[in-house]
């Protein structure tokens, strides 16, 4: 909903620093709502381990996120139960998964869109 002239051409990480979570801690609260889940670690550090600036999309949009983390797993498993989400491991439920499998199409077929309707 924001204006296109503030936001075409920009990268926006879309979080809060209230929720700017590291993997490990991700994982420490779906533990808790999965208590059955096991927490799998390797010894070798996580480079994926950091946090996210998201001063930019604060400020430009003033956007601040409705969600929390605990909603967004409660989801996922009101998905899972209800059974929305037959296989977690399929593509569709995974961003590098589906990206590898699928986004090179998706992103051709966004250059075209554009390319014939500049203005969509």
């Amino acid at each position: 909903t924001a204006p296109r002239q503030v936001v075409q051409g920009q990268v926006f990480n879309v979080g809060s620093d209230t929720q700017n979570y590291t993997i490990s801690q991700v994982g420490e609260i779906i533990h808790k709502h999965v208590p059955s889940a096991r927490i799998i670690t390797e010894d070798q550090a996580d480079p994926k381990n950091y946090r996210v600036n998201f001063h930019k999309i604060s400020r430009m949009l003033n956007f601040v996120p409705r969600w929390t983390i605990d909603q967004g797993i409660e989801q996922v498993m009101a998905a899972i139960r209800g059974g929305l989400v037959k296989d977690y491991r399929d593509p569709h439920f995974n961003n590098a998964a589906f990206l590898s499998a699928k986004g090179l199409d998706l992103l051709l077929q966004a250059e075209s869109t554009h390319t014939s309707n500049p203005h969509k």
